[in-house]
């Protein structure tokens, strides 16, 4: 698959079929050469869908999360990244959360949570009903592998893509906004709906 670059967002894959957006934390140096963006393609591939729009709450690159903590310590960050996100969820179809469950340190961890409560509203808006996150969380696509690996016993399929498939599962979006710290922990209260037919979900938007 080819990657093109813009400033907000990256793309993967060809220009016509269904779109999967992908909403993670902030850029890799690695970019488009990075574990994320290789776990994304196949995961993508296998879901059947065409084309990948990725899309970060901050646009600021850091080697890690420590950093960022540091960096993003303000919301003119966080709010410059707004317009990419709202434009990249708009023209996809299909929407995947992946931002890590992780918190960050300090005042960054306030505008990462104000910047996940508007990015949920703006996907509602955008007619979003369902959104893929794997399993109960937004876990970052950098630990999908070791998430669904053989040695943790979750996942049984003879794949990685097929494990990619049994983990990756819809959930309500509207019950996000319930979450009192939407960055972190589990999503008791959230509705799952399991993706029997995954060529019928990649080209049919669902419903609630």
């Amino acid at each position: 698959m080819q990657i093109e670059t813009a400033p907000m967002a990256r793309s993967v894959g060809n220009a016509d079929g269904p779109a999967l957006c992908a909403v993670l934390l902030n850029p890799s140096f690695s970019g488009p050469h990075s574990v994320s963006h290789g776990n994304l393609r196949v995961a993508a591939e296998a879901l059947g869908f065409c084309r990948v729009s990725i899309v970060n709450l901050v646009g600021l690159q850091t080697r890690n999360s420590r950093d960022l903590a540091e960096l993003a310590t303000t919301p003119d960050a966080w709010q410059a990244a707004r317009p990419g996100i709202e434009d990249t969820i708009r023209k996809s179809d299909h929407l995947l959360f992946g931002w890590g469950d992780s918190r960050l340190r300090g005042i960054a961890n306030t505008w990462k949570r104000e910047q996940i409560t508007w990015t949920v509203a703006r996907a509602i808006e955008h007619g979003h009903q369902h959104v893929l996150m794997m399993d109960e969380k937004a876990r970052h696509p950098s630990r999908w592998r070791q998430y669904v690996g053989p040695q943790r016993g979750l996942y049984t399929g003879s794949s990685i893509e097929h494990r990619f498939v049994q983990a990756l599962r819809l959930h309500r979006t509207d019950s996000m906004l319930g979450r009192r710290q939407p960055d972190g922990g589990s999503i008791a209260s959230m509705t799952l709906d399991t993706v029997d037919d995954i060529t019928r979900f990649a080209r049919v938007r669902t419903s609630a």
